[in-house]
């Protein structure tokens, strides 16, 4: 199961997975570590019998938490740890139209904090530094990140004027361990 591959189906999912737990029909083995909402793994009891052999250990992450309490974080709802460099794009989204200045905005976080973020557009050919800020619902949310305090970033950026209007946009995170993360490319029209 990946959740935000789910979108907002992933309720539905949810549920699914406490009604299968609770009958025994799925069983947890353990999660993987992938962007915000990481991959969960679990087997069908009725064709895995020794699916046990499997199960991560009951070590506790970065947040403390060992890998039953994330499930229950995961069917509770709420935000489990990641062990990775993530972030999220909420601005602008694939194939949209923008005239003028570009609004970009999202999020970043790292266990190892932020170093940097930058837009890169058309293809990295060009590259702009998006400046970090603090958001308190970000912070709230994640408490488990101390080292990246400045957790949004965000800026208008003005169109370059050798790109084609057929473009896309990349976010760059940098981590403190000055490791790259790229998030998803974003292919949009920029009149």
């Amino acid at each position: 199961v990946r959740p935000e591959w789910s979108g907002w189906e992933m309720i539905s999912v949810i549920a699914w997975l406490r009604s299968a737990i609770a009958q025994g029909r799925l069983a947890f083995v353990r999660r993987f570590e992938f962007n915000i909402g990481g991959d969960w793994v679990f087997a069908v009891t009725r064709v895995e019998h020794a699916w046990q052999r499997f199960r991560a250990p009951e070590v506790p992450d970065g947040a403390g938490f060992s890998p039953s309490q994330e499930l229950g974080r995961l069917l509770a709802g709420k935000v489990t740890y990641s062990g990775t460099t993530f972030g999220r794009v909420s601005h602008p989204v694939a194939y949209s139209e923008i005239k003028g200045p570009m609004d970009v905005n999202g999020l970043a976080m790292s266990p190892f904090g932020i170093r940097s973020v930058t837009l890169l557009i058309d293809d990295g050919r060009y590259r702009v530094p998006l400046p970090l800020y603090e958001r308190i619902d970000f912070t709230r949310a994640f408490p488990w990140y101390p080292l990246t305090p400045r957790t949004a970033f965000g800026t208008a950026v003005p169109r370059p004027r050798n790109i084609w209007k057929m473009t896309d946009v990349q976010v760059e995170i940098v981590d403190g361990r000055g490791k790259i993360t790229l998030l998803p490319d974003i292919p949009l029209t920029w009149r």
